[in-house]
């Protein structure tokens, strides 16, 4: 059993996450471009992931709130940001559309580009947290 603070666990759980969640949108990519364009068509199909995504950064920002410039920073500025994007997104389900480009190759590009920045940041602070 791992001896970790909710400090140190916040960190591991969310550098572990990103590393999962790049592996999976690049070998996964046309399946997340479905489920990007099943969001586009309806954004309230959208809706239950934003709830998840919410109290996700809400546990984030709640445990790690440390704005120190060290590796950190990225687990609490991802906190940050998921709050502010889940809460946009349930007062104006619509206000992202226009952003998000039409053609599957676009989405595809921006998957493995998410994808790839995912993995490579996952694995650094997975090794930071968890090996160093």
């Amino acid at each position: 059993m791992l001896n970790l603070s909710l400090f140190q666990l916040t960190e591991l759980m969310i550098s572990w996450f990103l590393l999962i969640m790049g592996g999976s949108l690049l070998l996964q990519g046309q399946a997340w471009v479905g489920l990007a364009r099943t969001w586009l068509n309806d954004p309230m199909h959208y809706m239950p992931s934003v709830y998840l995504y919410l109290l996700f950064g809400l546990f984030i920002v709640f445990t790690h709130n440390d704005w120190s410039m060290k590796p950190g920073l990225i687990i609490t500025l991802t906190g940050w940001l998921l709050v502010i994007k889940s809460s946009i997104y349930m007062l104006m389900p619509n206000v992202f559309q226009p952003l998000v480009p039409r053609s599957d190759a676009s989405l595809a590009s921006i998957v493995r580009v998410a994808g790839a920045v995912y993995l490579l940041l996952g694995a650094w602070l997975v090794y930071v947290f968890q090996f160093s």
